[in-house]
């Protein structure tokens, strides 16, 4: 089944929030967050979809006036993950960063989603640290860092 990536549109809010629910429960955004970030990064919030349905999403804040960005957040569905989808979100989001020859992309993730971190890499990013306590006590993150230059951009 083929799957196209898009930007964001307002009618997509609420699928995004079911879909964040779904796949990060607790860690989840408001839709209030997801509303704001459709506001502020419309053109670095992505969708995936397919037959007119979207199946995950992926999105970033950027700071051009900085050359930098953070990906928010970017997941898949379950029955629609490890078929590349995830990839096509992060490949379209790293080339918006490209665009504006952004320096540095950041992100974060669980330490135990040995594929995320899989698929940051095969994108360029490198483990920085990792951070104890990132949302709440006992929660810990990875910071994975990518930076482009000349070979990379």
């Amino acid at each position: 089944m083929e799957t196209s990536i898009r930007k964001v549109r307002d009618s997509d809010l609420q699928t995004v929030v079911d879909i964040d629910k779904t796949l990060f429960g607790a860690e989840s955004f408001l839709s209030f967050s997801m509303r704001q970030f459709i506001n502020l990064f419309p053109d670095s919030f992505y969708v995936a979809e397919q037959n007119a349905v979207v199946i995950g999403y992926g999105v970033i804040g950027v700071r051009p006036s900085a050359k930098d960005a953070w990906l928010l957040s970017i997941g898949v569905l379950e029955p629609h993950q490890n078929q590349g989808i995830g990839a096509k979100l992060l490949a379209a989001c790293d080339a918006y960063c490209q665009s504006l020859r952004i320096e540095t992309f950041r992100l974060t993730t669980d330490p135990e989603n040995s594929g995320a971190i899989r698929l940051y890499k095969t994108f360029g990013f490198q483990i920085d640290c990792e951070i104890c306590d990132y949302y709440e006590l006992g929660d810990r993150k990875l910071l994975m860092i990518k930076t482009y230059d000349d070979k990379s951009a």
